[in-house]
């Protein structure tokens, strides 16, 4: 499944990146998962409404399931959860429910590229907040993937 695997669900994204928050709720058991991220000491579960931690974005991808896993949370106002996400680093370790995942890179885009949440191909986690401190005029995006060694298959040697 695609993130993007219905007209509503991408209009619904679009509308929740675009304004900072996500205005729909979830069933309460949909990716009760929590967030681990070592670098920044965060340790929290996801929530049905933004305001009470992280959220995970409508037609998101399960844990470890191949696809875009895409949360958002506030850096600064409510629980802020992100309040450190900028001092994320590529090679860090992001835990999501039972899965783990590398942070390959992060980036600032405005509010309306919701490009950042397609599916490239793999396994993959964004994390999206509003950027810089009291603005709501950027997003800071961090993407990691999982890499999953079952999938790898060496070479014959010869």
């Amino acid at each position: 499944m695609g993130f993007f695997s219905s007209r509503r669900s991408r209009h619904v994204v679009a509308v929740a990146l675009l304004a900072g928050v996500l205005l729909v709720s979830a069933p309460a058991t949909a990716h009760a998962a929590r967030l681990r991220i070592p670098r920044i000491g965060l340790n929290v579960g996801t929530e049905r409404y933004l305001n009470d931690g992280p959220r995970v974005y409508p037609g998101s991808a399960q844990p470890c399931e191949v696809g875009v896993s895409a949360i958002a949370g506030h850096h600064l106002t409510h629980t802020h959860p992100f309040l450190n996400l900028h001092k994320v680093r590529p090679g860090d370790s992001i835990f999501y429910g039972r899965c783990d995942y590398t942070v390959i890179g992060k980036r600032l885009v405005r509010p309306w590229n919701t490009g950042v949440l397609r599916w490239r191909g793999g396994t993959t986690l964004v994390l999206t907040s509003c950027w810089p401190d009291l603005h709501a005029k950027y997003r800071l995006v961090v993407f990691a993937e999982h890499f999953d060694p079952t999938l790898f298959r060496p070479p014959f040697l010869l």
